[in-house]
């Protein structure tokens, strides 16, 4: 079966949100009013990832290399993203099983490129309701991919929204226009975190939470406590989230903290007087009984 490439629309997308820069920086640092919008990377520790021309990165399918002092031109940089976008489009056409327009095609390739999550461990579950012919879960499915580093991100909530009505849009609609400069959108290749109702419940934790019961009284340090305090956070955030998958694994993580606590209190006697016997705590004196 022949290739399937973005078309123009999609093409269009992915410049407009990833811009050119012709030199290597770091993406979680813009700089206004830099030429490009940022800084060229002067060999110090990234915060980010290091980036050049469309959104090109060491992960990327073109092997050019991010090294210091790297520069290229827009036609150069055009020619790496196209080689960059090959295995997205592989990706996109491998793993939904369901009919694509050229649109629909472009807004997945444009999202797996800034994701990496249409197929694999961190697949979105909006994939999966679109292989069940669910094409209406797309669309609210691509706007949970909104956070990088813990912070919901007006770019990302753009560039999510022009995916979305893009993949809505009709083969006759126009192409995608380019964002506006000095818009508010960040520049540049800004990867965003799976959504906490997206994440394996092994690391979330869920299993980390429940497990802990079995930890000794002694043994609950503050390291331990700022942990628990993560976890507890991280559970309010999946039933925050709204959806059915994040309430319940929220509650999961949840229950399965004060099961820990229950644990380590009766463990070390420390249940409170008014403790139901049935749960665990002392059976209260029989009658004409003094302790």
């Amino acid at each position: 079966m022949a290739r399937r490439d973005i078309n123009a629309a999609g093409l269009a997308l992915v410049k407009s949100y990833e811009s050119f820069v012709p030199f290597v920086y770091d993406d979680l640092r813009p700089v206004k009013g830099a030429p490009y919008g940022y800084r060229e990377w002067d060999g110090s520790k990234p915060t980010g990832t290091l980036t050049i021309g469309y959104g090109h990165t060491d992960d990327a399918q073109h092997p050019l290399k991010i090294r210091k002092g790297l520069r290229i031109t827009e036609p150069e940089a055009c020619t790496i993203l196209d080689a960059d976008l090959d295995e997205c489009e592989d990706r996109v056409a491998r793993t939904v099983k369901v009919p694509l327009t050229d649109n629909q095609f472009a807004a997945l390739v444009s999202f797996d490129f800034n994701t990496g999550a249409i197929a694999g461990e961190k697949q979105a579950s909006f994939v999966r309701a679109l292989n069940r012919g669910d094409y209406d879960a797309v669309r609210p499915g691509l706007m949970q991919w909104v956070k990088s580093k813990g912070k919901t991100l007006r770019g990302l909530e753009r560039r999510r929204e022009a995916e979305g009505a893009l993949f809505t849009r009709k083969a006759v609609a126009r192409v995608v226009e380019p964002v506006a400069a000095g818009a508010g959108v960040p520049t540049g290749t800004v990867v965003p975190d799976t959504p906490v109702e997206e994440q394996p419940l092994s690391s979330s934790g869920v299993i980390q939470g429940t497990a802990a019961a079995s930890v000794p009284a002694g043994g609950f340090t503050a390291d331990k406590a700022l942990e628990v305090i993560d976890q507890a956070q991280g559970g309010i955030d999946r039933i925050q989230a709204g959806t059915v998958l994040g309430f319940i694994a929220g509650l999961v993580v949840l229950c399965g903290l004060a099961y820990a606590a229950y644990s380590r209190a009766k463990a070390a006697g420390r249940l409170p007087k008014w403790w139901p016997s049935w749960l665990g705590g002392e059976a209260a004196p029989a009658a004409g009984v003094t302790a």
